[in-house]
């Protein structure tokens, strides 16, 4: 039985749904398009994310859409822009990301730069497939430009991605269009390890959804495959609704990561928040103490950090 599966996290109560991205039945752009966008994701990735809203901004502006069904509007729309439907949530709506990337540019650099290095210190010292976790991050698109950026100097890599979502309720647009939402999860995660795999032929890349929390620890308990997270990541959830269990996202994020640097004692937990008072927080497991962690707080773009020390108590 995997480690991860003998911690329970009691409180959490969530839908069932889960599935693998594999493939899927949207066009792919060409090479070129895909060096084009990489580029962009690499160096100016707001030119990206605004790339982005545009085209599903053109589309709502352009009903009625007569016979053509959702999934062919957004096959054909993604022949040409591969990634149109990843987004991020902004600094705005029902439930507001401080840390928008239009305006703190700083931070949400600083904070994939964290864990892209992070994932790729992994990536040198595994034997086989790395886990990347991601908690919450809406839209995609944070998730987008870490994996670009790793597998930019690792090509070859074997990352395992799951996508761990929290209950929150989609932002969505007119009900007549055939873009439902914003942060249509289903298309979102297709286009997002279909981009990728077409970015990086040689990378072995694999992504998994989750509804939440409790059915990932199933998914941990039930399937021999598993692989605990090596790296366990999120940015800006503290505004984001539970549809279940506590009311604060951190808190579940947190309790998670606690289990995670149990079940591996090298995985390291990385989070953007307010929490951590516009600092980059990274929970590492304490060397030597089974039952300590660290908990780190670094400014952007300096090597300030501040530390504070955590017990797990055994029930």
């Amino acid at each position: 039985m995997n480690p991860l599966s003998l911690v329970t996290l009691f409180f959490f109560v969530f839908s069932r749904s889960v599935f693998s991205m594999e493939s899927s039945n949207t066009p792919p752009a060409d090479s070129s398009d895909f060096n084009e966008i990489k580029t962009r994701i690499l160096l100016t990735p707001k030119d990206q994310l605004s790339a982005n809203r545009l085209t599903r901004a053109a589309l709502e502006n352009n009903e009625p859409y007569g016979h053509e069904s959702r999934q062919a509007l957004i096959e054909k729309t993604a022949a040409k822009e591969p990634f149109f439907l990843i987004d991020e949530c902004s600094g705005h709506g029902h439930a507001p990301c401080p840390f928008d990337r239009f305006t703190n540019k700083i931070l949400r650099n600083e904070y994939s730069k964290t864990v892209s290095l992070a994932l790729l210190a992994k990536i040198k010292t595994a034997k086989g497939t790395v886990k990347y976790a991601t908690f919450g991050n809406r839209g995609r698109f944070s998730d987008l430009e870490i994996l670009v950026h790793t597998l930019e100097k690792k090509p070859k890599a074997s990352i395992a991605i799951d996508v761990i979502n929290i209950g929150y309720e989609l932002g969505c647009l007119k009900k007549e269009s055939p873009i439902v939402s914003l942060f249509e999860t289903t298309e979102q995660n297709c286009q997002l390890i279909n981009g990728l795999k077409k970015m990086f032929p040689d990378a072995n890349l694999r992504l998994s959804s989750f509804s939440g929390v409790e059915h990932y620890l199933s998914d941990a308990e039930t399937n021999d495959e598993f692989i605990v997270p090596d790296i366990f990541c999120a940015a800006d959830i503290e505004y984001q609704p539970m549809s279940s269990g506590p009311k604060n996202a951190l808190l579940a994020f947190h309790e998670l990561s606690v289990r995670t640097l149990l079940a591996n004692q090298k995985a390291e937990s990385i989070l953007l928040s307010e929490k951590c008072n516009g600092m980059i927080q990274t929970m590492t497991r304490k060397p030597g103490e089974p039952f300590y962690y660290e908990v780190s707080c670094k400014k952007p773009s300096t090597k300030s950090k501040t530390k504070h020390r955590g017990k797990h108590r055994k029930n």
